[in-house]
């Protein structure tokens, strides 16, 4: 697994920290499922 930095938006982080808690999961996870998503709907054409 390749490990990056990324620099986010304050605006930005606190949505996703938000909405990870939500979901119940870690930032890192949130932003993976998020991730994931979004190329499984590239990939079907969505």
């Amino acid at each position: 697994m390749k490990q990056i930095t990324l620099r986010l938006p304050d605006e930005l982080h606190a949505w996703l920290k938000d909405l990870a808690e939500h979901e119940h999961r870690s930032l890192h996870a949130q932003v993976l499922h998020m991730l994931q998503g979004a190329k499984d709907n590239e990939s079907t054409g969505h």
